[in-house]
């Protein structure tokens, strides 16, 4: 029996948009997978710019599940958050976003076993 894979249903250039206080709005790219067990995974940050600036988790995570809802929300951020990031994303890291905004580090093991495999430290 062969290992799950996920696949690619984004379009390239594909992204979300965050609706920030004062009518601004910040568009972040993002790669959209669909798991072998029908279940989506949004990562924000993948296939353009780093996230550099401390985007509202809520927010963000409103924007995201407004497009996909109930997937899966992943950030691929620098770290630590900055002013200016890695352009080549030698320091780039996953977190993963709840519904509520909270952040925490990613079930590596689980996203692996479902097909989706992420480089980390």
């Amino acid at each position: 029996m062969s290992e799950p894979v996920a696949t690619l249903i984004s379009s390239t250039g594909d992204s979300v948009t965050v609706h920030g206080p004062g009518g601004t709005d910040t568009v972040l790219p993002v790669a959209v997978w669909q798991l072998p067990d029908a279940r989506q995974v949004v990562v924000v940050g993948e296939g353009g710019p780093l996230i550099v600036a401390d985007i509202d988790g809520a927010q963000l995570a409103e924007a995201i599940q407004s497009r996909w809802p109930g997937a899966t929300m992943l950030e691929r951020r620098t770290s630590p958050i900055a002013s200016t990031g890695d352009s080549r994303a030698y320091d780039a890291v996953y977190c993963q976003l709840a519904l509520d905004g909270s952040r925490c580090d990613p079930n590596y093991a689980e996203l692996s076993a479902a097909g989706l495999h992420l480089a980390h430290a």
